[in-house]
């Protein structure tokens, strides 16, 4: 009976043990950003008309070298005519949109009409996420119930095309 509070301790840290592993698990994968960028380069041509939804930054896909909030002539180039803010696209929209799904939903929560009429044009065509298999039935992944700065570093990214 002296072993029964010890595995009554056991079985009472082994679900936080796991999903703390789970976590650690996540951030030491391959990003989903890197991941995004690398799955553009191979399939959206040079030149090519991408759209974001805010500049790039440290959240979003490095699609231009500087990936920084702070525009710098030497360091912005980008193999594709980025298009940051949707307000101010030209009349003709961008061929492709890579958007982090955190940034997306915490600028358009209160008007989600406004997001269906932005993408009303574009197939989803890949979306790249970190999810890890800790037990059957049990996942961890990008966008679950987790904490809004959880969502900096496990980012759901989507990559839309214009039909």
């Amino acid at each position: 009976r002296r072993w029964l509070p010890w595995a009554l301790a056991g079985l009472l840290l082994a679900g936080p043990a796991l999903r703390s592993w789970a976590l650690v698990g996540l951030m030491n994968g391959a990003d989903a950003r890197d991941r995004a960028l690398a799955w553009c380069r191979a399939n959206i041509p040079a030149g090519a008309a991408v759209g974001e939804i805010e500049r790039t930054w440290f959240w979003s896909v490095p699609l231009r070298p500087n990936n920084t909030n702070r525009p710098n002539p030497d360091f912005d180039t980008s193999p594709w005519d980025l298009h940051s803010d949707p307000e101010a696209w030209p009349a003709a929209p961008p061929a492709w949109l890579v958007v982090n799904e955190h940034k997306r939903l915490e600028r358009y929560w209160a008007e989600p009409e406004r997001w269906a009429e932005l993408i009303a044009d574009y197939t989803l065509v890949q979306s790249f996420d970190s999810t890890l298999r800790i037990a059957p039935g049990w996942t961890e992944s990008s966008l679950g119930s987790r904490q809004h700065d959880w969502l900096y570093i496990l980012p759901e990214i989507r990559i839309y095309q214009r039909k």
